[in-house]
């Protein structure tokens, strides 16, 4: 019983204990913008919309006290976002070459 009581009580200091993921929210924002920059006048590619739905999605879950899932979220975003710029890049590459 006491192991329980002891699990229970570690279990919910760490999860107070989780910071606001305020680094991984800037880092998808500006993973974001430098998508953006990227892409000059071509629509926005389905990693960009992904990343921008899961950074609005991570707001959601840091105003909802879910630090783990916001963090999680954030990085999605930023992961997301720089596949976009990746992506675009080897296109661009692409172009150039032939």
């Amino acid at each position: 019983m006491k192991a329980m009581m002891f699990s229970a009580a570690l279990l919910l200091t760490a999860c107070a204990s989780v910071p606001l993921p305020t680094e991984k929210l800037l880092a998808a924002e500006s993973a974001i913008a430098r998508a953006n920059v990227s892409r000059g006048d071509e629509p926005g590619s389905a990693e960009l919309r992904a990343a921008r739905t899961k950074l609005a999605a991570a707001r959601e879950a840091v105003a909802q006290d879910e630090m783990l899932q916001a963090t999680r979220l954030a990085e999605e975003a930023r992961l997301d976002a720089d596949l976009a710029t990746a992506r675009l890049e080897v296109v661009k590459a692409q172009f150039n070459v032939e």
